[in-house]
C-alpha cells in the first residue's frame, strides 16, 4: 500500500495516521512516498493498482468504486475499478471497522496510537 505524505497542500490527518497504524499492525506493508499523476495513470493502465481509497475527517475511509483520471481537456486517460477479491481491498474494510471499534471501546488501541475523548 502506498500512502501519499502530507504536504503544505494536505493537512496532517489523524485518521490517516490511525488507519496506517492499524494496517501495519494487520501486517500490511505501507510505503509512504509521493505518487505523480503520471504514475497513477500508468499503474491503472497496467492494472497494478488494486484499490484507491479516500480518507476524510472523523474516521471516514472509503474504497473508491471507480476512479477516472482525466487530462487537461477532461478526456478520460484511465479508468480504475477495484479488485474486490484482493486481500488489500478486504484489509482496508477491516481497518476501517477496527478504527471505529476503537472509538466504541470494542477494540484495543494499537501501540503508537492515541485516543482522545471529549465530553461536551
Amino acid at each position: 500500500m502506498v500512502k501519499i505524505p502530507e504536504s503544505e497542500l494536505i493537512l496532517p490527518s489523524i485518521t490517516i495516521q490511525g488507519m496506517v497504524t492499524i494496517l501495519k499492525e494487520m501486517g500490511v506493508k505501507v510505503e509512504e512516498r509521493h505518487v505523480t499523476y503520471g504514475e497513477l495513470v500508468r499503474r491503472i493502465r497496467s492494472q497494478e493498482l488494486v484499490v484507491a481509497a479516500s480518507v476524510g475527517t472523523a474516521g471516514i475511509m472509503n474504497r473508491c468504486q471507480k476512479l477516472l483520471c482525466v487530462d487537461k481537456n477532461n478526456a478520460v486517460m484511465a479508468t480504475h475499478l477495484p479488485d474486490t477479491g484482493h486481500p488489500v481491498y478486504t484489509k482496508l474494510a477491516e481497518a476501517k471497522a477496527y478504527y471505529w471499534n476503537i472509538y466504541k471501546e470494542k477494540a484495543k488501541l494499537p501501540a503508537g496510537m492515541n485516543l482522545f475523548k471529549y465530553v461536551l
